[in-house]
């Protein structure tokens, strides 16, 4: 473990010599905490892009579920992780409450990535903050007594000129209150908004509330580091050494 130099030295039948020193560094793999992931919501989970004001477009590949497992399994090489996609386009926060206990049932995660009311925000605006919050809350505590984490997101920006982006002005009192109720319930607070840098340009499509494939990627970033953040754990000794792996080679 650490790094280790190493010195080449070479001769030709000429007699020529020429030598060369480089580092080894060997570092133990990390592990992750817990490896079965479930994300659930509506389309900005399902993987929704919007290439035009009146185009929508699904394409898993997008989602961030998608690219956090990809740099997941970048990451975490000696284990198996999960991240099921579980979005649902269009949906409505009272339909995932419904929705979520047979989700969970189904799949059996360790941790639930939860992002909903999106579609609820678009539709009735300042009016559905409370519905969404309280929805929230059951969702919370749905996963919570089956002792699945939950890791639950702030909103991303919306950009108000969108035609889906009429909840725009009402996103940072949401969030206030999803922060609030983060702590209140025990979840895993994951600010999507502060990590968008609180704004939606570059992130946001044409109709102003689903991410572009940038933006997808950002989002998984930020799921990421939370994750990390939160479970990452240094690599188990077997028969007193740690897995590693060669890291680089300097010359």
């Amino acid at each position: 473990m650490g790094s280790s130099p190493v010195t080449c030295n070479a001769s030709d039948q000429a007699s020529h010599t020429a030598s060369c020193t480089f580092a080894v560094n060997v570092e133990a793999i990390p592990q992750l905490a817990k490896t079965k992931f479930l994300a659930f919501g509506d389309s900005i989970t399902a993987g929704t892009t919007s290439p035009a004001p009146s185009i929508l477009t699904l394409n898993v590949e997008d989602s961030y579920p998608t690219k956090l497992l990809a740099l997941l399994s970048q990451r975490y090489q000696d284990q198996t992780i999960v991240v099921k996609n579980a979005g649902q386009a269009g949906e409505k926060i009272d339909e995932g409450r419904s929705r979520l206990s047979g989700v969970l049932d189904a799949n059996d995660p360790q941790v639930l990535l939860l992002l909903e009311g999106a579609n609820d925000l678009n539709t009735a605006r300042g009016d559905a903050i409370s519905t969404i919050i309280h929805g929230l809350e059951d969702m919370v505590g749905k996963a919570e007594r089956r002792n699945i984490a939950v890791l639950l997101a702030t909103f991303p920006p919306q950009n108000p000129a969108g035609k889906r982006g009429n909840g725009a002005n009402y996103v940072p009192e949401l969030n206030q209150k999803i922060r609030a109720l983060a702590a209140d319930e025990g979840a895993i607070l994951v600010d999507l908004y502060a990590g968008f840098g609180g704004t939606w340009v570059g992130y946001i499509g044409e109709d102003g509330l689903h991410p572009t494939p940038q933006g997808y990627d950002r989002m998984a970033e930020i799921w990421r580091d939370k994750i990390q953040e939160v479970y990452d754990r240094p690599a188990p000794a077997i028969d007193g050494l740690a897995p590693m792996q060669l890291t680089h080679a300097r010359r």
